[in-house]
């Protein structure tokens, strides 16, 4: 945690303790933020459906006496699914350690890995400063135009701050992974049908 201390230096004659001279100093360090992150992946399944009716393959012969005819009709539905809206969201966590406010001056997000590279974005507003011992959760969501592919994707956030007193600019970064692999569609359209053969 960065701050001040306040140090006080005595000093005496062997022959007089009793009369210390004494100085006080005063010590500040500054401590770099700290950032953490969280990372959800996501996508939505569209299922469409076709269905396919295959009757008698031979000649049908009716009742002589009614006319009445029974035939039999299998009747197959087939789901087919295409995958989209791949993203990966979550929240960046920056804490101000420090006694003193400290100005932020970007917050950024991106991935690597994958077969395709997202457009990341801070969805919440990043604020111009941290004030003394703060934080903030600020929201992302990197979205992919094509699918990014089953392999481990790795996300990182930093923070990047200018100098406040005795605290010194510098930037703080936090990486973690996820993947697409193995993961259910967080959303499902059209992935139950009726089928209906009224005749």
């Amino acid at each position: 945690q960065g701050g001040c201390a306040d140090y006080t230096n005595n000093a005496w004659l062997a022959t007089d303790p009793t009369h210390p001279a004494s100085q006080t100093v005063r010590v500040c360090g500054g401590a770099a933020l700290s950032i953490s992150k969280t990372a959800t992946p996501a996508y939505t399944r569209t299922w469409t459906w076709t269905v396919d009716k295959v009757g008698p393959t031979t000649q049908l012969i009716a009742d002589p006496s009614n006319g009445d005819v029974t035939a039999h009709y299998t009747v197959t539905a087939s789901a087919t699914s295409t995958d989209s809206d791949w993203t990966v969201s979550g929240t960046i966590h920056i804490a101000n350690p420090n006694s003193v406010a400290v100005p932020i001056t970007s917050v950024t997000d991106a991935i690597s890995g994958g077969s395709a590279t997202p457009n990341c974005v801070i969805t919440d507003p990043v604020p111009s400063s941290l004030a003394a011992n703060d934080s903030v959760d600020l929201a992302y969501t990197c979205t992919y135009a094509t699918n990014p592919g089953t392999g481990t994707l790795t996300n990182t956030a930093t923070v990047n701050y200018g100098a406040s007193g005795f605290v010194a600019a510098g930037s703080a970064s936090v990486s973690v992974t996820t993947t697409f692999g193995g993961l259910l569609p967080a959303t499902q359209t059209g992935d139950t049908t009726t089928v209906s053969d009224p005749n």
